[in-house]
């Protein structure tokens, strides 16, 4: 639990408790849609460095 509560960056252990009761499906889908994020990120940034390279 504490583990958890650091990754989501919760000050209180009662803010990570009130979240624990989430089934698994849920927090899958959150996590997936965590994991899409990052990569569009990862991408969009690999996108404009190949940009900024062309223009060299």
């Amino acid at each position: 639990m504490y583990t958890l509560q650091k990754l989501l960056t919760h000050k209180s252990p009662l803010m990570t408790q009130r979240y624990a009761h989430l089934r698994d499906e849920a927090l899958k889908r959150a996590s997936d849609l965590a994991g899409d994020l990052i990569k569009e990120a990862i991408t969009g940034m690999d996108k404009a460095a190949e940009v900024v390279n062309l223009g060299s």
